[in-house]
């Protein structure tokens, strides 16, 4: 089911789609029958997306919230975190640095909660390659991370 609405987004008033699926409801733009534009996704399981859509897919900056309390932040290209990002996870440990396909990758800062310390380096597609310094507690470059 399709709704049309308007919305302020910013400085204008858009048309604003609602549509129901199988796996959750968008709300949010669209261009040709396809998610594209500023949008937000819930699904069934209580995952939620807000941010930046292209055919379909999160493409772009936005934001990612995990039912289980875990939170990616960055810019996301066809559906998963690419560039610079931030992660938090459900047992509070965080992630600062470059992301491919979801993946830590490049140049990131990992503190561990559970041991109060953090590890900088190099990752390749999700494994650390070469570690560069360690330190105990948490970073203040990891900061908070807001939607």
């Amino acid at each position: 089911m399709t709704v049309r609405t308007n919305r302020i987004i910013g400085p204008e008033i858009r048309p604003i789609e609602r549509i129901e699926e199988t796996l959750g409801i968008y709300e949010g733009e669209l261009r040709s029958k396809e998610k594209h534009g500023t949008g937000c996704y819930l699904w069934y399981n209580g995952n939620f997306y807000n941010g930046e859509w292209q055919n379909n897919k999160m493409t772009g900056a936005g934001t990612l919230y995990y039912a289980n309390g875990g939170i990616l932040k960055g810019k996301f290209v066809d559906g998963k975190i690419n560039g610079l990002g931030r992660g938090l996870y459900e047992n509070g440990d965080m992630y600062v640095g470059m992301w491919k396909d979801a993946m830590f990758h490049g140049t990131g800062l990992f503190y561990m909660k559970d041991k109060n310390q953090w590890q900088m380096g190099d990752f390749e597609l999700g494994s650390m390659t070469q570690v560069k310094a360690l330190g105990k507690g948490k970073p203040s470059s990891l900061g908070y991370i807001k939607s």
